[in-house]
């Protein structure tokens, strides 16, 4: 089957409605492998359309017989609906689940799955008449009827009953299939026929057979069940005739077992015969598409495991640049980048919470004749010891950072003025006692720093810029009256220009 060749990522309706053709024709595998291939683009780029692939491939999985990989496929659209808070496609999977479990009739735990989804839906009433609401609901009924909770299905009856024909379209197989099964067990003929009637027009009008096969095989069950023999051979007839173009060996297998139960029941030996033949045909071809799947199933888990490790990968080469992109090369504590990007979330969070803010402007008093004395290999160890002693202090109201050459940057948040001026002098001490012999340093022995501080609560009159300059300005009055000193004062406006 061919389809119109689209970007995936610029067309991401039409690449999901390709997909969904594809299953609905019964081109499953290819179908599965258009979403291995393009699965791992919509993850990296966090589209929503991520869910519903891993919801139809389940799907998928679902109508072929492998529950098992289907509800691998359903959990891990859910874990990816949790992360994008996407409530409709989380009710929409975990009924899904319900689903499976109701097919191989573990009814308890569908219900349990079913009732979550509705739970989910229930909050806003916008998903009221959704297909997905009406599905969940439905098929809660069906089970609670199979399990004798008729009680519980009167309401869902009830509900559903009282909802346009329109918005019951899409459902109409699931919708029937309950309500036969309830008014039937209440012993309620109108209603049983009216819903038998319903779903045999329903069957030939259906244009998503596959989707619906497990409901008309229900329906088929339901018509042997209250010996309804002459629409069972009616609704027989109509599924054989639209399952035989999908070449869906499972659901057709399940139908030749309902014709050998009918044969039986009606004492039809000759028939029987042919469907006996059939079966035994159905159950060669189901073993070698059942190890067709396994293999399937284990190249596409395979695929999936790849995926991951791959996006494991480059989230890490992601993260990795990305402290990279942060950190200063020579000395390995912040840069001016991290420096920018830390100031101005904090500086907002501070204006909002009207909180003191400060920076600390410092550098190395004469390096540049330390350089010239000692050699540009000393003067990065002597920035590298430096910055080892910046990353002792460092905390969550402590931020430092070197800005450029010999000159550092500390910011401070939520901390008095009392507080910051007493750090600085800690930080003076700290770098005095490092010793490292300086010659041309202003005490003629060790390196020194000099430093400027400016402090502000931010307001509508000082802005980022002006803490910047107050403290650079403050810098320069120090450097001017002989180094080595600390200039503390409270940020002032400036003309950015």
């Amino acid at each position: 089957m061919k389809f119109k060749k689209i970007d995936p990522l610029k067309d991401e309706d039409g690449f999901y409605n390709n997909v969904v053709e594809l299953a609905n024709n019964g081109n499953t595998k290819q179908a599965v492998n258009l979403v291995m291939k393009h699965i791992p683009d919509f993850i990296r780029v966090k589209s929503p359309l991520v869910t519903k692939l891993y919801n139809v491939t389940g799907n998928v999985c679902l109508y072929s017989g492998n529950y098992a990989l289907a509800i691998d496929y359903y959990r891990r659209g859910l874990v990816y609906c949790e992360k994008m808070n996407d409530v409709k496609n989380k009710a929409m999977i975990i009924s899904n689940i319900g689903t499976a479990y109701m097919w191989v009739h573990d009814y308890d735990r569908a219900i349990e799955h079913f009732k979550q989804a509705v739970k989910i839906l229930t909050p806003s009433h916008k998903y009221d008449d959704t297909y997905q609401m009406i599905i969940s609901q439905a098929s809660l009924g069906v089970c609670l009827c199979r399990t004798g909770k008729f009680t519980e299905a009167a309401d869902i009856a009830k509900l559903l009953e009282g909802k346009s024909r329109e918005s019951l379209e899409d459902s109409m197989s699931i919708v029937c299939l309950f309500l036969c099964t309830y008014y039937s067990n209440v012993a309620d003929i109108g209603k049983t026929n009216e819903y038998i009637d319903e779903m045999m027009a329903y069957m030939t009008r259906c244009d998503q057979p596959l989707y619906c096969s497990d409901d008309f095989e229900g329906f088929l069950e339901f018509l042997l069940d209250i010996k309804d023999y002459a629409n069972f051979v009616k609704g027989y007839s109509i599924i054989y005739d639209i399952l035989q173009p999908l070449d869906s060996t499972m659901q057709e297998r399940s139908n030749v077992v309902l014709a050998c139960r009918y044969c039986l029941e009606t004492g039809n030996d000759d028939a029987l015969y042919v469907s006996l033949e059939e079966l035994y045909k159905y159950d060669c071809e189901l073993k070698d598409e059942e190890n067709k799947n396994a293999l399937a199933g284990i190249d596409i888990r395979l695929s999936f495991e790849n995926m991951e490790r791959r996006q494991e990968t480059l989230i890490k080469k992601k993260e990795k640049l990305k402290i990279k992109a942060n950190t200063d090369e020579l000395t390995g504590i912040s840069n001016r980048l991290a420096f920018n990007n830390k100031f101005d979330k904090t500086f907002e969070n501070a204006y909002k919470h009207k909180k003191m803010i400060a920076i600390d402007f410092f550098d190395i008093d004469n390096f540049k004749a330390y350089n010239d004395t000692y050699g540009h290999n000393e003067g990065n160890k002597c920035l590298s010891k430096i910055s080892e002693v910046l990353s002792n202090f460092s905390n969550d109201k402590i931020f430092p950072a070197r800005y450029g050459g010999d000159e550092f940057i500390i910011l401070f948040s939520d901390m008095t003025v009392a507080e910051i001026r007493e750090f600085a002098e800690k930080l003076r001490d700290a770098v005095s006692d490092l010793k490292i012999a300086h010659t041309g340093a202003p005490n003629g022995r060790f390196v020194t720093i000099s430093q400027g501080i400016a402090s502000a609560v931010p307001n509508e009159s000082i802005k980022t810029w002006d803490l910047l300059r107050s403290a650079d300005l403050n810098l320069y009055e120090v450097k001017q009256k002989g180094k080595g000193g600390i200039g503390c004062r409270a940020a002032e406006r400036h003309d950015p220009r």
